[in-house]
């Protein structure tokens, strides 16, 4: 029911804007349907694009082949569509830009739009309105008109209607327009509606007297009271005097075009938001961009912002995220590990893991919206049957600085209903509070399954040669306490091995007499055979190291590089002795060891390169360097050892 206040120039043919009174039995206002998400921990944009595709992804074609398009497309309502955006959406909307924050929207200098839209999803069809009785799909009533309906979608990732407030709470001005295309009584159909979800509030109304209005408006063709979507040939006249992109001869799907988007600041410029949303598809969504083995449909993912596209990173190469994959792939592999618990024991799920080295990697605003805050990863992302990401769950911190791990658990089939009672409604979490006792236990014993899990992966195995020795990750720091220099993943420990009495120096390879490593500042000597019947002395000279360890990539691969420091005279001989240590898994068996890293070369200050393995050089001003291929899956110990060369 329209109120007083409405712009009453409108024809009895053009699409307007209808206001909902409360009736006298009741009905929920505006402010309490936006506010049914709570508080969010979430950022909004990162929300929307978790429910949006949620959403998508619940909506897929049945039709065989047919993948899913996901797509965000940022923009500025150009001057071409500006007028017809303010002259067909202000038709008979209240007046009050107070009650009908949309007025002020529409009569700003400019007017921004964030769309989101799925192709290959069957788009919101059944009934217009929520009175009708019907068998079939329900999703237009549903999306536009009703709150709080349950989930119809078997092992789908919504749970309940609520989700869609956060297209409304992300636009300042609380207005979506909703397109779609769907299939309706065997035939496709088009059609086109807006919706406000403002502020409830009181108003004069034809006739006089006063009204209390719900702060809910729709837009459409006002048919029996109510607001209809406009059908067919007149939504796309009107979808196209908007701007919206159509659809093809035999698409379907649905696009949501929210009004004057609520942008965070702090991401700085529209390029720096487009980065975000891309990579926020990739934290949130990476499993759907996988390849399927089970017949299911992939997602694809587009972002533009002002018609500048905004690639989405590829999770596969894209670190750490690959991890995660990589935890996936195992889950669905020989390497899978079930998850039971009870007596009898019932199948909880399913889980991967995968632990490994971590180079490197930038924290993003992306990764802290994820979870992630440093760049340490010990997690286990966790999601349902619909394979959508939950959350990551954080565990213990690996002790080494370069040493993490990623796991993921999916929930068996059986136990998808309860996991999904126990999220809020923006999916990102499983609480046990918000299920019945004999419902708990699963959740809990979930969580403690996973804790014994992220308590077992503290083993590395130090090999030095041939020979192993089993350390737990937690001693590890104290047999790498003596120590030299530091090792590639125990962040500014020195490390040392083979130490001998006195010098406190170890054994470095090359390919005359051996030498040794030495504590920073020290020197000396000690006897060696010789080739004749005599000894000789090999005197040790100083090595000062130059900062830690760090990776380089060099001619294609992967190098390992640490500094240092030799005296000028007299020429010495390098030698390097090279370390590994091997993650132990989660199952408590070790890696296999059939590699061992080597020397690619020594650096001269002057940037000319010695390839010898152990070299005899002359020292002087200026910083060495080591080049070393490291093994893969493996945390590399470097020692350098410096010894006199007899003239």
């Amino acid at each position: 029911m329209t109120s007083l206040s409405a712009d009453s120039s409108f024809t009895a043919t053009a699409p307007c804007w209808d206001s909902q009174q409360y009736p006298p039995e009741g009905a929920s206002a505006a402010e309490g349907i936006r506010n049914q998400l709570g508080r969010p921990a979430l950022d909004l944009l990162t929300v929307l694009v978790r429910e949006a595709a949620q959403n998508s992804w619940d909506a897929r074609s049945d039709m065989p082949g047919v993948d899913v398009h996901f797509a965000l497309d940022l923009y500025t309502v150009g001057p071409a569509h500006t007028y017809a955006w303010r002259s067909l959406l202000l038709e008979g909307a209240p007046r009050n830009a107070k009650h009908f924050p949309l007025r002020r929207t529409l009569n700003s200098t400019t007017i921004r739009a964030l769309v989101v839209s799925d192709r290959g999803t069957k788009g919101l069809g059944g009934p217009t309105r929520a009175d009708v009785v019907t068998n079939g799909p329900r999703d237009f009533v549903t999306f536009v008109r009703n709150v709080g309906e349950p989930r119809d979608t078997l092992l789908g990732g919504g749970t309940y209607g609520f989700g869609k407030g956060i297209f409304f709470m992300l636009s300042r001005a609380h207005t979506v327009l909703i397109h779609t295309r769907t299939r309706h009584e065997g035939r496709l159909q088009t059609r086109l509606v807006g919706s406000v979800l403002a502020h409830s509030y009181t108003e004069r109304v034809a006739g006089g007297g006063e009204a209390r209005f719900t702060g809910r408006h729709w837009w459409g063709k006002v048919d029996g009271g109510i607001v209809e979507p406009l059908i067919d040939d007149e939504a796309n006249d009107v979808a196209e005097r908007l701007g919206l992109r159509p659809f093809g001869p035999n698409e379907t799907g649905t696009t949501v075009v929210v009004v004057d988007p609520e942008i965070d600041q702090e991401l700085g410029s529209m390029e720096a938001v487009g980065d975000y949303l891309a990579e926020t598809i990739m934290w949130q969504l990476w499993p759907k961009m996988l390849p399927r083995t089970d017949g299911l449909p992939t997602m694809t993912f587009s972002v533009t912002v002002d018609g500048r596209e905004h690639a989405v990173p590829d999770p596969t190469t894209t670190q750490p995220v690959q991890m995660f994959v990589e935890a996936y792939r195992r889950m669905n592999g020989p390497e899978v590990r079930t998850i039971d618990a009870g007596r009898p024991k019932r199948a909880l799920g399913t889980f991967g893991l995968y632990d490994t080295f971590v180079l490197p990697w930038t924290l993003t605003r992306a990764a802290e919206s994820a979870g992630f805050s440093n760049n340490l990863v010990h997690h286990v992302c966790l999601m349902r049957s619909a394979e959508l990401v939950v959350t990551y769950r954080p565990g213990i911190e690996p002790q080494a600085e370069l040493k993490g791990y990623a796991g993921v658990f999916r929930v068996d089939q059986s136990l998808d209903g309860i996991f999904a009672r126990a999220e809020p409604p923006t999916h990102d979490a499983w609480n046990v509070d918000s299920l019945p006792q004999e419902e708990r236990r699963f959740v809990n014993a979930v969580f403690r399954k996973l804790r014994d899990i992220q308590s077992e992966i503290s083993g590395l195995r130090v090999v030095v040669g041939s020979e192993s020795k089993g350390v737990a990750l937690g001693a590890a720091s104290n047999y790498f306490s003596d120590l030299l220099r530091g090792s590639s993943g125990f962040g500014g420990r020195h490390v040392s091995f083979g130490t001998q009495g006195g010098g406190g120096g170890s054994n470095v390879p090359g390919s005359g007499p051996t030498g040794t490593g030495t504590r920073s500042g020290s020197g000396g000597g000690k006897r060696e055979p010789g080739n004749g019947a005599g000894t000789q002395t090999v005197a040790r000279v100083k090595v000062d190291y130059v900062g830690d360890p760090y990776l380089v990539h060099r001619e294609g691969e992967l190098a390992l590089v640490q500094e240092f420091r030799i005296p000028g005279s007299p020429p010495v001989r390098l030698g390097a002795q090279l370390t590994i240590a091997i993650a132990v898994d989660a199952t408590g068996r070790d890696r296999d060891a059939t590699e061992l890293p080597e020397v690619l070369g020594w650096v001269r200050p002057d940037e000319t390169v010695v390839a010898e393995p152990s070299p005899v050089v002359t020292g002087g001003d200026g910083t060495w360097r080591l080049m070393v291929r490291p093994v893969e899956d493996t945390m590399t110990v470097v020692e350098i050892g410096a010894e006199a060369v007899q003239q």
